[in-house]
Order: C-alpha cells, then sequence, then structure tokens
C-alpha cells in the first residue's frame, strides 16, 4: 500500500479520495520513537564514539517527514584553537555553554531516535556560514 505515515496514524499509511498519497503537514511529534526536532536545532547524539553535540541541517519538510535525518558533528571540548576551513565555531549565541567546533566536510544521516537533548539552536548569521562553510569543504561552488 503506498501513501505517507501521518501523525497518529500508528504506522499506517494514508490516502486521499482518488487513492493519491497524502503528504502529511505537521512532523509525527510526541509519538513513540520520533525527537521533537527542527532544522537548526542543536541536540545531542552517539555517533559511535559518545555523546556529542549535532547539528540538524535537513531541510524542514524531511525533518517532519522521515526517518533519518542530516546532521553535522560538533566537537565535545571547548575550543582551544581557531577554526579550520572546514568548521564554523557555535557558542552562546547559539545556546551552548562554550565555544564549540562544527565540522562541516562531513554529513551524518542518523536515525531520529538517535536524537537526544535539545541543546540551542543555531544563529541566522551562523546558519548561513554553515552552509557556506559546508559548499566550500565539499567543492560544490559554482564558477
Amino acid at each position: 500500500m503506498g501513501g505517507s505515515l501521518r501523525p497518529g496514524s500508528g504506522g499506517r499509511r494514508s490516502r486521499t479520495r482518488g487513492g493519491r498519497s497524502r503528504i502529511p503537514l505537521h512532523p509525527p511529534r510526541g509519538e513513540e520513537g520520533f525527537a521533537t526536532v527542527n532544522a537548526w536545532d542543536i541536540h545531542s547524539a552517539d555517533l559511535g564514539w559518545g555523546l556529542h553535540p549535532v547539528v540538524i541541517i535537513s531541510h524542514p519538510l524531511r525533518v517532519a517527514n522521515k526517518d533519518f535525518i542530516e546532521i553535522l558533528d560538533c566537537s565535545t571540548q571547548r575550543a582551544v584553537r581557531s577554526p579550520r576551513a572546514t568548521e564554523v565555531l557555535l557558542d552562546h549565541a547559539d545556546g551552548l555553554d562554550w565555544q564549540t567546533l562544527c565540522k562541516c566536510d562531513c554529513i551524518f544521516a542518523v536515525a531520529r531516535t538517535e536524537i537526544k537533548a535539545r541543546r540551542g539552536t543555531v544563529s541566522p548569521e551562523r546558519r548561513r556560514q554553515i552552509v557556506r562553510t559546508i559548499i566550500a569543504s565539499h567543492g560544490w561552488e559554482v564558477g
């Protein structure tokens, strides 16, 4: 059976009249197995080397509707050096307790269920900086 999962469906697919799939307008918030996350939130996640801060970078529709979302890993140690060309420095303006390096050269896809406690939200200026750094560190500049 085709269709999209919808909030409160218990995993059942939804259909509109005429049989077409319906895209849910709201994320499955608060349902078992789903963390409440938004694009540009900073959360904790264990990517295999302990709990680290991560930045949610998926498009808001993906965050709202998919089981896997895209994130950037950040350091757990206080930043004691300047960021490299592939990193962006996050700090109090982003809701963090100390300066943290966000690594923009590796994008991870993780299950929504791996996303843990919310730590903050990336400021608008840092969002622009992260996007520019992702593009540059992957060689995606259009020239």
